[in-house]
C-alpha cells in the first residue's frame, strides 16, 4: 500500500494522487449540524492520533488502520444524510438535471465517470482521472480544480431555479481515492443501491438519477 499523505481541509481528510479513481460525495448546505461535524472530527483526530503514535505498528499497518478509520468516519457522515433529509432541493428534477449535466461537462477531459447518484440532499460520484495522464499538453487538474468549479456553477443555476439565494452546497466535499478493484466494486455497489437503502424506491433502477457505466 502506498504511504498515505493526507491533509485536512475544515472537517474531512483529503488525499489526491494523480491519475487515480476517486469516490466523491458533496451535500447541500446545512444538512449536517456543525456540532455533529465537530464531534466526528474530534473522534477521528483522537483515533488517528492513537494509530499514529502506536509504536507496535509499522507504516503499512498504520496506513491500513487509518484507511479503516476513514471508512468509519464516512459512514457517520453519509448515514446522517440518508436518515435526515430535511433539505431536499435535489428532489426537484430541474435542479437534479443541472447537477447531472454539470458532472458530465468535463467528461473525457479531466475524468471519465464510472457512476453517480443524485440523492435528495447529496451526490455520490465515482470517476477515473487516468485520462489526464495521457495528455502531455495540458496541466494536470486534480479534484481541487473541477469539483469546486462544478459546485460553483450548479449552486448559481440551482438557486435560480429555486428562486433562492445563499449557500447551496456545503463548501467541503468528501473524497476518497479508490485503492483497488475490490474497493471499486464495493463503492460502485454502494452508490447504485443508495436509493433503495435510504427507502426512496423499491428497485435501484427506479431512481431517475442513478447512473452506472
Amino acid at each position: 500500500m502506498e504511504h498515505l499523505q493526507i491533509f485536512y481541509r475544515r472537517n474531512l481528510p483529503h488525499y489526491y494522487p494523480k491519475g487515480r479513481k476517486f469516490f466523491v460525495t458533496f451535500r447541500l448546505a446545512d444538512t449536517i449540524p456543525q456540532i455533529k461535524l465537530d464531534e466526528w472530527k474530534q473522534w477521528y483526530d483522537e483515533e488517528a492520533g492513537k494509530i499514529r503514535h502506536n509504536t507496535l505498528l509499522n507504516n503499512e499497518e498504520k496506513d491500513l488502520q487509518t484507511d479503516i478509520l476513514q471508512k468509519k468516519h464516512y459512514a457517520l457522515y453519509d448515514g446522517y444524510l440518508d436518515n435526515n433529509q430535511n433539505i431536499q432541493y435535489l428532489s426537484n428534477p430541474a435542479v437534479a438535471d443541472i447537477v447531472k449535466n454539470a458532472i458530465l461537462y468535463y467528461e473525457n477531459q479531466y475524468y471519465q465517470t464510472l457512476s453517480f447518484c443524485i440523492m435528495p440532499n447529496h451526490v455520490h460520484w465515482v470517476f477515473d482521472t487516468a485520462i489526464q495522464m495521457n495528455n502531455t499538453i495540458k496541466e494536470y487538474k486534480n479534484l481541487n480544480y473541477f469539483v469546486p468549479s462544478i459546485k460553483g456553477f450548479t449552486a448559481k443555476e440551482c438557486n435560480k431555479v429555486l428562486g433562492r439565494t445563499g449557500a447551496f452546497w456545503q463548501k467541503e466535499s468528501y473524497d476518497r481515492v479508490i485503492r483497488n478493484a475490490q474497493e471499486e466494486e464495493n463503492i460502485l455497489r454502494y452508490v447504485w443501491t443508495n436509493p433503495t437503502k435510504a427507502g426512496l424506491v423499491s428497485k435501484n433502477e427506479e431512481w431517475t438519477y442513478n447512473f452506472m457505466l
